[in-house]
């Protein structure tokens, strides 16, 4: 065992039992998180045009960047693990709901209402980590909630593509709700409720103060929206893609999960190698491999090609995402963490939102272009965050 590697692990046993807990209920909510990755394949079987594809898209990505606004002060101003389960608890009403939507209308308005509810648990999740997760231990813990999540997501996706194809849509929403319910109840029965400031410390202007003396903050906020561009094709269009090239709706699940099996098997021995690498640098470098990895699909869609891609932006993930999180983490003041996540969140859906629109109008009309456009948000991205010294400078 490297000396780095043994650093890691010492980090892990560090990481108090509440991060477990909180761990352990992720895995099982991301086994069965299936609106997303499946929402444009549902609405393509059941006959929808591309254009009612973006609106749908749209309406949760909308809604989710509506919840932007508020979830992270109510994090700060209520406790960490209130809003969780309330934001779960709703958001698998919501999900349950899309079984039994029949009308596009219908379809348009619960996948809007999801994605707002559901936005509610990110900067909770993301200020209770920093809360109760020493600063030397932060990537560690990206690290091992990023395990959990790609375990999941290693196994949900193959399964529920086998699922679709001999029984309905209907299972995997009912499964979705079940996992968000059961993580609510862990949520509010067995975390902590963080270190909450009441209703005088959670309001905007002060966040929005030392957010301008913050320019890293800033470029990352950028960067993240270029990066949530890239993210956001790689459960539609580039669905779409593989099935427009003869896939299947289980080869595209199988395509999903090689991104979580991936990431099991190679990103704790690839932060422990890396672990030199700055934030900055393995954000900037992840976020272009990100760009890459979808840009192959400009080469054609067959499925070992996708996947291929695939591994590529899997490597450019594993990069980023564990610096990204302990990145904001440690540029966000204490008492503000709550809408500091909140703001990076606002980046992510504004990106998923110009995704989910341009993503699939410039599928339909110029799809070459938009792998293209995705390679380009992918140096854009590492660009801008080059374009700023990495550390905040409060009070300037």
């Amino acid at each position: 065992m490297t000396a780095e590697t043994g650093k890691l692990f010492a980090a892990f046993r560090r990481l108090p039992a509440p991060f477990w807990v909180l761990a352990g209920g992720t895995f099982v909510n991301r086994f069965a998180t299936f609106l997303i990755p499946f929402i444009t394949l549902y609405l393509k079987r059941e006959g929808y045009s591309y254009w009612q594809m973006a609106m749908a898209l749209m309406a949760y990505a909308i809604g989710g960047f509506l919840c932007s606004f508020i979830a992270g002060p109510l994090a700060d101003r209520f406790g960490r693990n209130r809003v969780m389960a309330v934001s779960l608890l709703a958001e698998a009403a919501c999900v349950l709901g899309m079984g039994f939507a029949e009308s596009y209308a219908a379809i348009v308005t619960v996948a809007g209402l999801a994605g707002f509810v559901a936005q509610g648990a990110h900067p909770a999740t993301q200020a209770l980590i920093a809360d109760i997760v020493r600063d030397e231990d932060r990537v560690a813990a990206q690290l091992a909630i990023r395990v959990a999540i790609n375990g999941g997501w290693a196994l949900g996706p193959a399964v529920a593509g086998f699922v679709v194809v001999s029984h309905s849509y209907f299972w995997l929403f009912a499964a979705d709700a079940a996992t968000s319910t059961c993580l609510a109840v862990l949520a509010w029965f067995f975390l902590p409720r963080g270190k909450p400031v009441g209703r005088e410390g959670a309001r905007w202007g002060p966040a929005l103060a030392a957010l301008a003396n913050c320019p890293p903050m800033i470029a990352l906020m950028i960067a993240s929206m270029c990066a949530s561009f890239i993210f956001r094709q790689l459960t539609t269009t580039v669905n779409l893609h593989l099935m427009d090239h003869g896939n299947t709706e289980s080869d595209c699940g199988l395509i999903q999960s090689l991104n979580g099996v991936i990431i099991i098997i190679f990103e704790i021995p690839l932060t422990a190698m890396t672990a030199w690498i700055s934030y900055r640098a393995g954000v900037a470098w992840g976020f272009l491999m990100l760009g890459l990895g979808v840009a192959v699909c400009w080469f054609g869609g067959g499925f070992w090609l996708v996947a291929a891609g695939m591994a590529v932006f899997t490597i450019g993930e594993m990069l980023c995402l564990p610096r990204h999180a302990a990145w904001v983490q440690q540029l966000s003041p204490e008492g503000m963490r709550g809408r500091f996540s909140g703001l990076v969140g606002f980046s992510w859906l504004a990106g998923n939102l110009l995704g989910s629109w341009v993503g699939l109008i410039m599928y339909e009309h110029h799809s070459q272009a938009l792998w293209l456009l995705c390679g380009l948000a992918g140096v854009i991205a590492a660009a801008v965050l080059y374009c700023v010294k990495p550390e905040p400078h409060y009070g300037g």
